[in-house]
C-alpha cells in the first residue's frame, strides 16, 4: 500500500492523471457498449462463462468500446433482442 501511496504522490507532484480515473473510463465505455449489444446484465461475468450467443454479444461490444470508425465483421451479428429493437 506504501508503494501505491507514494506512485500517486509523485504522479500528482507531475501533475498526472490519478490512476483510478484513468480505470473509471474505460469501464464506463465498457458497460456502454454492453448495453448497445443487449448484453449490460453480463458485465460482471467471464466470456468463458457465458454461452455461445452471448460470448459473441460480449465480444461485439469489446470492438465497439474501442468507437472504430469502420467495424469489419467476419460473420453477422447475433440478431438483438426485440426489446432493443427501436
Amino acid at each position: 500500500a506504501h508503494t501505491a501511496a507514494g506512485a500517486g504522490l509523485w504522479a500528482a507532484r507531475a501533475g498526472l492523471p490519478r490512476p483510478d480515473a484513468d480505470e473509471r473510463r474505460p469501464r464506463a465505455a465498457a458497460l456502454e457498449a454492453l448495453d448497445r449489444v443487449g448484453a449490460a446484465d453480463l458485465a460482471d461475468r467471464l466470456p468463458q462463462t457465458l454461452p455461445p450467443g452471448s460470448r459473441q454479444r460480449v465480444a461485439l461490444a469489446r470492438a465497439l468500446a474501442c468507437q472504430p470508425r469502420l467495424l469489419l465483421l467476419a460473420e453477422p451479428p447475433p440478431r438483438p433482442p426485440p426489446a432493443a429493437l427501436p
